[in-house]
């Protein structure tokens, strides 16, 4: 009688080391297709996920910015006017809550309709004062920036005394 030789991987032992093998291969491809990104145009549950198409525009170039006033142009690139743009008190008092509530005061609000100050702004006189010679001579002079600059003036403007004045009755009647 022959003697059957067996392998190590025979029968049962076989096929269930198969069926084993098999199982943890469909484990792992399961957990990997899981964290695998998905292909094609798909889309998630998570917002701004997609494509954002809308921040893909043209550039701007010369021909889109067109200036056709020259003094708006000329005004800021004046050397004054950038120092006070980057001026760190003026920033401050730009960005003031007491300047905002005046601003946004129904009083200040009234004076900017109303046809009284319409027709002051747009009448020939205060024009010509604006543009006199005279005046442009009195702005620049050395004197009154000295004044405008001075410690003692800043100290008027923001006194309470003169703030209690500005707001006092008698002078919103006048």
């Amino acid at each position: 009688m022959a003697e059957e030789t067996k392998g190590v991987l025979s029968g049962s032992k076989a096929k269930l080391l198969f069926a084993g093998t098999l199982v943890f291969g469909l484990v792992v491809g399961y957990i990997l297709a899981g964290y695998l990104p998905p292909t094609g145009d798909v889309a998630g549950t998570i917002g701004g996920v997609e494509k954002a198409e809308k921040y893909h525009a043209e550039q701007m170039g010369e021909q889109d910015v067109v200036l056709t006033d020259t003094e708006i142009q000329e005004l800021l690139q004046n050397d004054k006017v950038q120092k006070l743009l980057t001026n760190q008190e003026f920033q401050a008092a730009l960005t003031s809550p007491e300047l905002r509530a005046a601003l946004t005061s129904p009083e200040m609000r009234a004076i900017m309709v109303s046809p009284e100050l319409r027709a002051a702004i747009t009448s020939p006189e205060l024009q010509a004062a604006i543009t006199s010679p005279e005046l442009q001579a009195a702005i620049s002079s050395p004197e009154l920036q000295a004044v405008l600059a001075s410690p003692e003036l800043r100290a008027a403007l923001t006194s309470p005394e003169l703030r209690a004045a500005l707001t006092s009755p008698e002078m919103r009647g006048a």
